[in-house]
């Protein structure tokens, strides 16, 4: 996780410089083209994510639902980060998620850790660094954010799949989200969010 480290002190320096207006360079669109590729997937993911939580709850996976139910609201949040920092660069964020592909919950829930896997070691890595040269702390901060809450993601879904069956009981206090990066806990004893850093009454409980 160094190299998310290293970019939360560019960002951080980066803020304390000050940029009066963050107009991506014309040789660097692919920072605006990431941010639009990460609206969608997030767009896609979250109609997946509050399907998956109906089909877990039919099937009798409780605490399943409850988990694609935080995933979806996670996704809602990322959606408006990214919208703002698309938006501070002249683009306009737009995306058909379409219909869900609902399968069983084992499926649904094997899906999304390979998801959350793929975007928080690989998709969301790859665009804060293609991010780094332009210096646009608002894309900069939109990626950091994102690799860190699927990372972040990753055990709980892990956690499902290999122990489904204790899944079947609702968590008593189901999980709590974000509402300003979107990070997923199952439980909130602690004061600040460890991915962005605001106390953690900013937290929304999911049942």
């Amino acid at each position: 996780m160094k190299p998310f480290i290293a970019c939360l002190a560019i960002i951080a320096s980066l803020s304390a410089v000050g940029f009066a207006a963050e107009q991506i360079p014309a040789a660097n669109k692919t920072v605006l083209v990431n941010l639009m590729d990460s609206y969608k997937r997030a767009a896609i993911d979250q109609v997946n994510y509050a399907a998956f939580a109906v089909k877990a709850d039919a099937e009798g996976y409780k605490k399943a639902a409850q988990l694609f139910r935080a995933a979806a609201d996670s996704k809602k949040v990322q959606l408006v980060t990214l919208d703002k920092a698309i938006a501070g660069l002249g683009g306009k964020a737009a995306a058909k998620a379409g219909k869900a592909t609902v399968k069983s919950t084992k499926e649904n829930l094997a899906w999304a850790l390979k998801e959350v896997t793929n975007e928080g070691t690989a998709v969301y890595p790859k665009y804060m660094q293609d991010a780094l040269p332009s210096k646009i702390k608002s894309a900069l901060g939109a990626f950091y954010r994102g690799a860190h809450v699927q990372a972040n993601m990753m055990p709980l879904f892990q956690s499902a799949v290999i122990n489904m069956d204790s899944w079947k009981v609702a968590a008593a206090n189901g999980f709590y989200v974000c509402q300003v990066c979107g990070n997923v806990t199952a439980d909130v004893n602690f004061e600040d969010c460890t991915v962005c850093g605001v106390p953690s009454s900013n937290c929304k409980q999911i049942m």
